[in-house]
């Protein structure tokens, strides 16, 4: 019954569609063509032809909806796909575009840091640490390194122009002298922590300059014949009543500003006259003669400016100028053309001193005597050089190479001292021999009222005129004083091709260190040295570490006329092998278990052979001399190439050293990369050639203008992607091998020359000549910490938003610096 009403409706439907001419519109669709291909598919036979067309129409109509449907779906399926892929495609773009602005204002930031670091030092020193906060690049990190290792600390400028300024003994605070206020600076803290109302009140050109602790300032009085020397009190503002002396020359502080000399011209002799400011007593008068001279004009710089601030103005070129010692017991007088005297303040009587030098004017008007705090040592500066006595028996001690030296000064004990020249400053270590512990350069300043203090590794300085406008500057030495520095000079070192073991060569021995940790650790015996006739150890020690750094090699290169080498176990703690006697000897090297030892024999006076010769320890024979090799030796990683210091090259492919073609010049040190890719060759001025492994391409020559010493050790990292260049001078300078550019600026070290290094764990390992072990961090966590503790905070908000407009805030230092 049910499939009869279907088929009634459909017969309707049929009909209505043919009267329609059959229009698509009156097919059946959905739920009235399901019921009707339900009831009536089974049964076709009993629709008329028209009623089949219908159904068959319906369906097909059906079908092709149901297609233009999936194509419909499809369809929109690809574009939003396609919008999907475009929407993120424009996502990474704007993220490349905004990640390559970052850097782009991170490597902006470097050079606005770089052109703050004289002029404003701590903020140089935070902005490279925003830099890399923004954009972690090889850019940003050396200049990174570069702000953690920079020498300048911090800069404080007086804000008042028009004054008397010094710096006390200690360095920590500022004097400041003006007309009608007497302030002293915290330099440190930058405040104020004194101020006394007074002061000369109009009258500060006629103030003497002070110096170092001084209270009291000698004021001098309105020009006449002579003038009067009054004291100034800086502490409570006021005049003493009565006039300390008189002058016609000028008068000075002492250097401690415990004293004050006053100059006098009498008829034929010159007057000088010390006073005790602390007792106000005189303890000392010395009468010199005159000769007529015209009053000083032009020339050196210093001593105009210090003419001015000691009423000097018309200082005679004959004066004579007196210095006295911290301690206030030594004062030594420069007079023109004669020799130097020395007078003991206790006693007021003239030391003797057949020794004494004989001075120039121009020495006595330059100030260029010095006293040490103690009164012990006296140094005068000369054109190239800083002459140096030991007071007590008059011995001159070596000279200090510093040229142009017009301002020195000593660390309170007097064991330091840094000298300024025209171009730098110099840090030297005092003892037998003057040791060179850092130097920093002008960059065309004068720098006055020199501060050392070894305890803070800081120095501290007036850059500028003695007059007008001074800055404080304020240097951290970094290594420079660093626990380790020995008094005996080591002659050489070696780190064993993993850098976990360090040998170091003395004249008489070898010391075996853990290249990691710096501990030291049982070595090989002292050498059996003969003492020369200069009283001297007539040896040398080398030394060379097997490839797996378990045994090492050592020998004395000064052995004459026959040369033997030892080999010792590091397991077993002992001399393992005896090398049979060889014709000289230079240096030593391995090749597999074989040990190289190239060396030069002198067959008469004028002639020599250069050798290598090959020992097997294990064998306990010489299986070959090779001639024509010779100089510091180096062997590949494979252990098939030879390179010398001599330019040599050599197969060592079948155990035996065979010259071959190429030569890379003669060199101060040779290193292999670890993974063979790379030969660095080191030379004079800083220049190291790098080759491919294979010693058959040059690769480019690396100078760093920066250093101007020569190249003393190499060593490159693991995956041969940095290599390090030691200096004659204690510089380090950090290469990228595969962009070929510096990493930051050098590292400076306070050893002497650097003997050998080792790069791994992200650490910078040296021995130098003083010091055996010193360990630099390389990574930028450690330079980041390093900058937050010398600048003591990071970037502020209102300094990021002055420098980085247009980026959120982000600490640059403590737990939120990310």
């Amino acid at each position: 019954r049910e499939r009869l009403r279907v088929h009634r409706r459909l017969t309707e439907a049929a009909t209505t569609w043919n009267d329609h001419a059959r229009d698509p519109g009156a097919l059946y669709r959905g739920l009235q063509l399901a019921t009707a291909r339900e009831h009536l598919v089974q049964h076709l036979n009993s629709l008329t032809s028209e009623e089949r067309d219908f159904l068959q129409a319906s369906s097909t109509a059906h079908h092709g909806a149901r297609r233009r449907r999936r194509l419909r779906t499809l369809i929109l399926s690809v574009v939003a796909t396609l919008a999907l892929v475009a929407a993120s495609l424009a996502w990474q773009q704007n993220n490349v575009s905004s990640r390559r602005q970052r850097e782009a204002y991170a490597r902006q930031m470097i050079g606005t840091a770089e052109s703050l670091r004289q002029s404003d030092p701590r903020l140089a020193m935070q902005l490279s640490l925003a830099a890399w906060r923004l954009a972690d690049l090889p850019e940003t990190r050396g200049a990174l390194l570069t702000a953690s290792q920079q020498a300048q600390q911090d800069t404080f400028t007086d804000p008042d122009p028009d004054t008397l300024r010094w710096l006390s003994t200690d360095g920590r605070s500022l004097i400041s002298v003006g007309d009608f206020e007497i302030t002293r600076w915290d330099v440190d803290a930058r405040r104020a922590v004194h101020t006394t109302h007074g002061g000369p009140v109009g009258r500060l050109s006629q103030v003497a300059l002070g110096m170092g602790d001084a209270r009291l300032l000698p004021l001098l009085g309105v020009r006449a014949v002579n003038s009067t020397v009054t004291l100034l009190d800086m502490v409570t503002g006021r005049y003493d009543l009565l006039p300390l002396d008189t002058t016609n020359l000028g008068a000075e502080v002492s250097r401690s500003g415990s004293h004050v000399i006053v100059y006098q011209a009498d008829g034929s002799h010159y007057r000088v006259r010390a006073w005790n400011l602390f007792t106000r007593q005189k303890v000392l008068q010395v009468s010199t003669s005159r000769k007529k001279s015209g009053p000083y004009r032009g020339g050196e710089v210093r001593a105009e400016a210090r003419a001015r601030m000691q009423g000097r103005e018309r200082m005679e070129t004959g004066a004579p100028d007196a210095t006295i010692s911290a301690n206030g017991k030594i004062m030594a007088l420069c007079v023109p053309g004669a020799p130097l005297q020395l007078w003991n303040l206790d006693n007021g009587h003239k030391i003797t001193a057949s020794w004494a030098p004989t001075l120039s004017a121009k020495q006595c008007r330059e100030e260029r005597l010095f006293l040490a705090p103690d009164g012990q040592r006296l140094l005068l500066a000369e054109d190239g050089q800083v002459r140096q006595w030991h007071l007590p028996d008059g011995k001159e001690k070596p000279a200090l190479p510093a040229p142009d030296v017009y301002e020195i000064g000593f660390s309170q004990d007097g064991s330091v001292l840094v000298t300024a020249g025209m171009d730098e400053l110099l840090v030297w270590r005092l003892g037998q021999t003057g040791e060179l512990l850092f130097r920093h350069p002008l960059g065309g300043e004068r720098a006055f009222d020199l501060r050392i203090d070894p305890a803070t590794g800081r120095i501290r300085y007036l850059a500028g005129a003695l007059t007008g406008l001074t800055t404080v500057r304020t240097l951290r030495l970094n290594a420079a004083f660093d626990s380790g520095w020995r008094a005996d000079l080591a002659t050489g070192a070696t780190f064993s091709p993993d850098g976990r073991r360090l040998a170091v060569t003395y004249d008489n021995r070898v010391e075996l260190w853990d290249g990691t940790s710096g501990q030291r650790l049982p070595g090989p015996p002292p050498l059996p040295c003969p003492t020369t006739t200069l009283g001297g150890p007539g040896c040398r020690a080398v030394a060379a570490f097997r490839r797996d750094g378990r045994v090492l090699a050592y020998s004395d290169v000064l052995q004459a006329p026959w040369f033997k080498a030892w080999v010792w176990d590091l397991d077993s703690r002992r001399v393992s092998a005896t090398s049979p006697l060889l014709p000289g000897g230079q240096d030593l090297a391995f090749a597999g278990d074989s040990l190289l030892i190239s060396g030069v024999t002198f067959p008469s006076l004028i002639s020599h052979i250069s050798t290598t010769a090959v020992w097997e320890p294990i064998k306990g024979r010489i299986s070959a001399t090779v001639p024509g090799i010779t100089g510091r030796l180096a062997v590949d990683p494979t252990e098939r190439l030879l390179a010398t210091t001599q330019g040599h090259l050599a197969d060592l492919t079948t155990g035996v050293p065979t010259r071959r073609e190429g030569r890379t010049g003669v060199a101060g040190a040779l290193a292999f990369s670890p993974d063979g890719r790379f030969l660095a060759v080191g030379s004079g001025g800083g220049q190291t050639a790098l080759w491919d492994g294979t010693v058959q391409r040059h690769l480019g020559t690396l100078t760093s203008t920066a250093l101007a010493a020569d190249v003393s050790a190499l060593a490159f990292s693991p995956d041969g992607r940095v290599f390090a260049v030691g200096m004659t001078n204690g510089a380090i300078q950090l290469w990228d091998t595969d962009t070929r550019q510096p990493m930051g600026a050098p590292i400076t070290t306070s050893g002497g020359t650097v003997l050998a290094m080792s790069l791994h764990d992200n650490a910078l390992y040296v021995a130098s000549g003083r010091i055996p072990y010193q360990r630099f961090d390389l990574t930028p966590a450690a330079a980041a910490a390093t900058i937050c503790h010398r600048a003591g905070q990071g970037l502020t908000p209102e300094n990021w938003a002055t420098y980085f407009p247009g980026y959120p805030f982000q600490p640059t230092c403590g737990r939120d610096a990310q």
